[in-house]
């Protein structure tokens, strides 16, 4: 039974998790209403990983297999039962942790009842009814980290007759405490997604030097022992062990309908001028001034009818660390080299540095206006031409993916996170402080493009499904590449494999299964010491896993987080340095 039972998890292993009949369980650290991008991504993904009838895993992306995917799509819909069963799993808070975290009152007795809510608003926000499994595990919010912490073996919460692809969003977050069976051995295929560059806020907070370097080994030493693949949705992040680079998050159908619109009032208004024009010309031909006629009716025709008639905005929770230190700085510098007069801004955002950013930009007189926390899609951010979004600590802003699918201009820095969105013509990139003033007025001096469909179809949630299932999937047949020592984030090139195999096959495949013999050792070595420290309860409470944290509850409804010891040398995404400093700046006299 044990010999059929390896046999049949290797055969697993081997199959593409593209191959019908799959249950694929996508893993997250935080869920709605609480609106930040852990819950809101790893959501749209199961929503769209359970939709057959949206998404033609066994398509490729290009135009060419456009109506191969049409009718494969039609064929399953026509189906009785989905190609793959999908299930989301996410964290249940405690009464008093639902308070500290989700907005507008909102409470939630029982799990049936946040999974009410929960799939009532994905049905609102994709259009369809997303046929996938609701789970949850218990979680401890952790206010030093700004995030949610597992409790308990989360690996042992799905059944065993349902383990089988495992999406873990955040895998090194979801890793750091984990005690338990391993995700590599529980599941046939795990696949990490990397959704924060936890290094970067390290760096902020004190000591950030050595925190980001013991990070960023602890981070390498988890997904390579819980993971088979790691996905990196940008460069932002470091290296990771079995690491691949693409963006697999999409935007709402909401925010592309906008943009439709958008598209639709710059077309027509163009349109209206061009006609206003000729109307112009032909009725005052005989008039010395026939051109200049024109092009002010044209122009007064396009004012009356603006497509935008809001300016620059920013939108995101507030943190010095998520962009808002860059914000004020490079305002500051826009001010002094404009003769004390700068841009000014909406921001809308909440958290727990709001009045430490209201107040510097009170005292640098800084035309900023506070709206506090408002859903991207709301009516009344439509109007706004510009998204600023100076951030330099995002692994990707899906904020600015949602600004571009609406049709407005964004203004990012020129960074690794932005790299998707920098092939797209309305992203304006700048590198300094001086591009920053130079891009942002360009922004308000014109018109955006309106949304091409080749780039609109970039953006979708189907899109990135797609990506997402070419990414994730395992090559058996390229050689094993291990990494270089136990805990480096770098990997070896396939060269050296390509030399030891210089055209013989046997010899090549002999060394290759010897060094991924040896690898997979030092994995479970590794495993293995990282499930004896965390099993430690006193050394558990000294880094910051809380009281009593290795064991499931029994009992999601009657669980209570307990106090958990102040001491975290991790990184927080609300770092306790929450005061903004300004910057002299000895050569020009100025602050910044």
């Amino acid at each position: 039974a044990l010999r059929a039972e390896r046999m049949a998890r290797r055969a697993m292993k081997h199959k593409s998790i593209k191959e019908p009949g799959r249950n694929i369980t996508v893993v997250t650290t935080a869920s709605l209403p609480w609106m930040t991008g852990t819950a809101v991504n790893p959501l749209l993904r199961a929503a769209y990983l359970a939709a057959p009838d949206k998404v033609d895993d066994n398509t490729a992306s290009d135009d060419t297999t456009t109506t191969t995917a049409t009718a494969t799509a039609t064929a399953t819909a026509t189906s009785s039962s989905p190609k793959r069963k999908v299930t989301l799993l996410v964290p249940w808070l405690s009464a008093s942790d639902q308070e500290r975290i989700y907005p507008n009152g909102l409470r939630f007795e029982t799990p049936d009842e946040q999974e009410a809510y929960v799939r009532s608003w994905v049905a609102n926000r994709v259009g369809f009814e997303p046929q996938f499994k609701l789970r949850f595990y218990a979680g401890r919010y952790a206010p030093d980290y700004g995030s949610i912490l597992p409790v308990g073996d989360l690996a042992s919460v799905v059944p065993s007759h349902e383990a089988d692809v495992a999406v873990l969003e955040e895998p090194e977050h979801l890793n750091w405490y984990h005690h338990g069976e391993r995700w590599t051995r529980r599941f046939h295929h795990v696949v990490g997604i990397v959704h924060t560059n936890y290094l970067e806020y390290a760096r902020r907070e004190q000591q950030g030097t050595l925190k980001a370097a013991m990070l960023r080994y602890v981070n390498a030493w988890v997904c390579r022992t819980q993971c088979h693949k790691v996905v990196k949705l940008s460069g932002a992040v470091q290296d990771l062990p079995r690491e691949t680079t693409c963006f697999v998050h999409g935007v709402s159908p909401k925010f592309l309908s906008v943009g439709d619109e958008v598209r639709r009032r710059i077309e027509e208004t163009r349109a209206a001028a061009a006609s206003a024009a000729t109307n112009a010309a032909t009725a005052t031909t005989n008039l010395a001034n026939d051109d200049d006629t024109s092009s002010l009716t044209a122009d007064a025709t396009a004012d009356q009818n603006p497509v935008f008639a809001k300016g620059c905005y920013f939108i995101g929770k507030v943190l010095w660390g998520k962009g808002y230190t860059e914000l004020v700085n490079n305002l500051i510098t826009d001010k002094a080299s404009h003769g004390g007069t700068t841009i000014p801004f909406d921001v809308y955002g909440s958290g727990p540095d709001l009045d430490a950013v209201a107040a510097a930009a009170a005292n640098a007189g800084l035309p900023m206006t506070f709206f506090g926390a408002r859903d991207h899609g709301d009516e009344s951010l439509h109007d706004y031409k510009v998204l600023v979004n100076p951030s330099l600590s995002d692994v990707v802003a899906t904020t600015t993916a949602e600004a571009l699918a609406m049709g407005k201009f964004v203004v990012v820095a020129k960074h690794p996170s932005n790299e998707f969105f920098s092939t797209f013509p309305n992203a304006l990139l700048f590198d300094d402080e001086a591009s920053f003033s130079a891009a942002v007025r360009r922004a308000l001096a014109e018109e955006p493009q309106p949304l091409s469909p080749e780039d609109r179809a970039r953006l979708t949630w189907e899109a990135a499904t797609l990506r997402f299932l070419d990414v994730a999937d395992i090559d058996v047949t390229e050689p094993f590449t291990p990494t270089t020592s136990p805990l480096s984030p770098k990997s070896s090139s396939p060269s050296a494999f390509a030399r030891v195999a210089s055209g013989a096959a046997l010899p090549f495949r002999l060394v290759n299964g010897a060094v991924r013999a040896v690898s997979n050792a030092t994995d479970d070595a590794l495993a293995i010491v990282h499930n004896t420290l965390t099993g430690v309860e006193p050394l558990r409470r000294a880094v910051g896993a809380g009281k009593r944290t290795k064991a499931t509850p029994a009992d999601l409804c009657a669980f209570a987080a307990e106090e958990h010891d102040p001491s975290v040398p991790l990184p927080s995404k609300t770092p306790r340095q929450r005061t903004w400093s300004w910057r002299t700046n000895a050569e020009s006299g100025r602050t910044a």
